[in-house]
């Protein structure tokens, strides 16, 4: 700044003209008085300007740390946050793959996207899923897969320690068709000690040379089909599709049980969560054939884990109807009225809406008033939304 620079009142600010009331040649303006007065009120608009996203940025629980520091994931506001997406993560059953739903952090980098999708692998499955008859080998120590780029569409793979991987069509299945699920990705490279694999199985078992495809494995999925599962949304039951596991001609009404339940027993999406849906199904609650003296099925009782106890009765009531209503769409034998038990031993009375209780048995009529109305109902989820949680 020249010599004059200490008349302005604002020193050390050289080049600033719109602040200080200098011309371009750094010498003050004839109207030096007016421009002085004007510089000063546009800096102190600008320190207010800088105090208030001071304060937003500490409203928003964001640190003002003089040094750099991690935050930790549960503090950061959640519009800082990647969106959440539930995707398929397949896992073998009985001859074949089936899918779960599992909740990932959508990333701009696809690299950390992929290893999310990997690390759900493996960290296996549920004790539900687990009693439901799935099965994976990702979560044993011997079974270590890194992500180690994504390139143009395809992920690379380190399989160096998961001997036996690149032979194993199922456990390449799950790999493949999880990491396909994701948007970015359509195919999956194998690595093993830095070089490429030259050769895997697909899933007639036969050679095929990588990177490897969801269609290479489309035929070990196992046939599956969709029903309306019933959550809670503001003390009203919403429908919500669902894939499950296609019933078969020779199910026995235990295993169409068990077939209905599963997704319901998994809850609410991520996507439905923040829309306000919740369940109130203790684990394990299974629904089971009680009398077959005339049939397949001539009655049926739920038996609800001991959780069930600690709601509250109107919270009972939301709970035996969601099963009610789920199951009462499977296509063979109609459920009819139900007795309920927890852990095993019978109630006698039962609670319905309003407060009031029924004797011994109860069907779905007796829980039709806490159905949403039709107009208030969630869009279907039966494939995972391309869209992602608010």
């Amino acid at each position: 700044m020249s010599g004059k620079s200490g008349k302005s009142g604002l020193t050390g600010l050289t080049g600033l003209t719109g602040l200080t009331g200098l011309n371009r040649t750094g010498e003050l303006n004839n109207t030096r008085g007016a421009n002085r007065a004007g510089g000063v009120k546009r800096w102190l608009r600008l320190l207010s300007a800088s105090s208030v996203v001071l304060a937003t940025l500490s409203a928003c629980a964001i640190p003002e740390d003089a040094r750099p520091r991690a935050i930790n994931p549960d503090v950061v506001p959640a519009g800082l946050r990647a969106p959440v997406r539930d995707i398929r993560v397949f896992f073998q059953k009985t001859g074949g793959l089936s899918f779960r739903q599992r909740a990932i952090a959508l990333t701009p980098n696809t690299l950390d996207t992929a290893r999310s999708a990997v690390a759900e692998l493996r960290k296996g499955l549920t004790p539900v899923e687990r009693g439901l008859g799935f099965t994976s080998d990702f979560a044993r120590a011997d079974r270590e897969i890194t992500v180690v780029e994504v390139n143009g569409g395809t992920v690379a793979l380190d399989v160096s320690k998961a001997p036996g991987l690149i032979d194993n069509a199922y456990q390449l299945g799950q790999i493949v068709l999880t990491l396909t699920e994701l948007p970015g990705i359509q195919s999956v490279d194998l690595v093993e000690g830095g070089r490429r694999v030259p050769q895997a199985r697909n899933a007639q078992n036969e050679p095929i040379v990588p990177p490897l495809t969801a269609d290479v494995y489309d035929l070990l999925i196992r046939q599956q089909s969709t029903a309306v599962m019933y959550f809670v949304r503001n003390g009203k039951l919403e429908p919500s599709d669902r894939a499950i596991e296609a019933p078969e001609v020779n199910d026995d009404p235990d295993r169409l049980a068990e077939k209905y339940l599963a997704p319901l027993l998994e809850g609410p999406t991520s996507d439905e969560l923040a829309s306000g849906y919740t369940s109130l199904l203790p684990a394990p609650t299974v629904l089971l054939c009680s009398d077959r003296r005339r049939g397949p099925c001539d009655r049926f009782l739920i038996d609800f884990g001991p959780d069930f106890d600690t709601l509250k009765p109107a919270d009972q009531a939301l709970a035996i109807a969601q099963v009610l209503f789920t199951v009462d769409g499977w296509p063979r034998p109609p459920i009819g009225d139900v007795q309920i038990q927890v852990s095993g031993v019978l109630r006698r009375s039962i609670p319905v809406p309003g407060g009031k209780t029924a004797i011994d048995k109860v069907s779905k009529t007796d829980y039709r008033s806490l159905l949403a109305p039709v107009s208030n109902a969630a869009p279907t989820t039966a494939e995972p939304s391309a869209e992602t949680a608010p």
